[in-house]
């Protein structure tokens, strides 16, 4: 340990050479496309009501359909334990690049809705048979591997997060139209395709012998779900209050408020980095209970310190928030073996049913200020935190 302990840029490198390239490939483009071109709609959302001439109402349906889309996704996920992950990665993926191509046509409001409808069936099929595959494969790999695999993934997806932006400023600052964006997506999840397409996929795993109750019964899986309910919010929700904050009760412009989101992805990318690296030997249930500690101050504090002090509040909580999501899946997928994709899928659709927080937390803005709001994250990472207590950890080192 100590002064022998390598640098971190000297693990990520040796991480890189433990993961066969085919695997890397996977994972960094399953990511990339999901994050990267994921901003799409939202990024776009002034173009896009302007070329289609409808109103916020008619776009929030757009923003919310992929949701709808994604929940029959998860059944087939389920299956896949059985089936083997070939068959809804490449549809999956087929659908992902039809809807950006949806997106890229559409020039009415019900062809943008089919097409984040399909968007979201597509993409969850793609996103999570993809990461079970190359986050799986591989038995004989060396305990710590997994949450290896899982750190290089989620450092992809913050890649992701500001080439998107990135991308759409690019293409728009040139005069192009938005349409470009989502017709280059379209391309790059093509040519992803025809990679997967030449992947040798691993087979269906066998059930565990002394395993025979469903995935839905295990009290852990729904302890797991309920802990990605509550760490969600913390997510982009976070992100909106706190800009909304800073440009509201701290006196900042929107350009400068904006820097928030920088600092979002840097926070986002030394949790999934060094940090959860250099904690990847503690207990997922510590690791979680840790986090969700962090997670509450963090809420306590952020609207009674200088604007400064709450961007470097926000900076933590992103860090923090990246080392939850790579423990939280780690557990997800070693609590039980042989049935991951049952236990993913059952705490996503959990997941899922947190988009009647940020409801809650915004009517509470409108009613008792942005402060309520941030006490009200306290609470979430206090109710976190016991939740985690509850939590077991995995039946085998990964």
């Amino acid at each position: 340990m100590g002064a022998t302990s390598p640098a971190p840029v000297a693990r990520a490198a040796r991480t890189i050479r433990r993961l066969p390239a085919t695997l890397l490939g996977g994972l960094l483009a399953v990511r990339f496309i999901d994050e990267g071109f994921g901003f799409l709609p939202s990024g776009a959302i002034e173009q896009i009501r302007a070329d289609l001439d409808i109103g916020y109402t008619a776009m929030s349906l757009v923003l919310a359909a992929p949701y709808a889309g994604s929940l029959p996704a998860l059944w087939l996920t389920a299956r896949s334990d059985r089936t083997g992950r070939r068959s809804i990665v490449l549809v999956g993926t087929a659908l992902m690049a039809l809807s950006l191509i949806g997106f890229a046509v559409a020039t009415l409001t019900a062809v943008a809705v089919a097409a984040a409808i399909l968007w979201g069936f597509g993409g969850s099929l793609m996103v999570h048979g993809a990461e079970l595959e190359f986050a799986l494969v591989g038995d004989d790999a060396p305990a710590g591997e997994l949450k290896r695999r899982l750190r290089v993934c989620n450092l992809w997806g913050t890649v992701g997060d500001v080439l998107g932006p990135l991308l759409l400023g690019a293409i728009l600052a040139v005069g192009w139209s938005w349409r470009v964006s989502f017709w280059t997506g379209a391309a790059v999840t093509l040519a992803y395709l025809l990679w997967l397409v030449r992947y040798e996929f691993s087979p269906a795993r066998a059930e565990p012998e002394d395993d025979d109750a469903p995935a839905w019964r295990d009290p852990t899986a729904w302890r797991l779900g309920a802990f990605a309910f509550l760490l969600m919010p913390f997510d982009e929700t976070w992100l909106a209050f706190l800009i909304a904050w800073l440009q509201v009760d701290g006196g900042w412009t929107g350009s400068a408020a904006a820097v928030a989101g920088v600092v979002a992805v840097l926070g986002a990318a030394l949790g999934f980095g060094p940090v959860a690296a250099r904690v990847a030997n503690r207990s997922d249930r510590a690791l979680l209970v840790a986090v969700a500690s962090v997670l509450a101050v963090a809420g306590a504090v952020v609207a009674g310190v200088p604007p400064v002090l709450a961007v470097a509040a926000g900076f933590v909580v992103n860090a923090a928030t990246a080392v939850g999501w790579v423990t939280l899946q780690h557990a997800a997928l070693t609590l039980r073996p042989g049935a991951e994709g049952r236990v993913m899928s059952l705490i996503v659709a959990i997941e899922h049913t947190t988009v009647v927080l940020p409801v809650a937390l915004g009517a509470a803005a409108d009613r008792f200020g942005l402060a309520w709001v941030f006490g009200s994250y306290a609470g979430l990472g206090i109710v976190a935190a016991a939740v985690a207590t509850t939590i077991g950890g995995g039946r085998r080192p990964a």
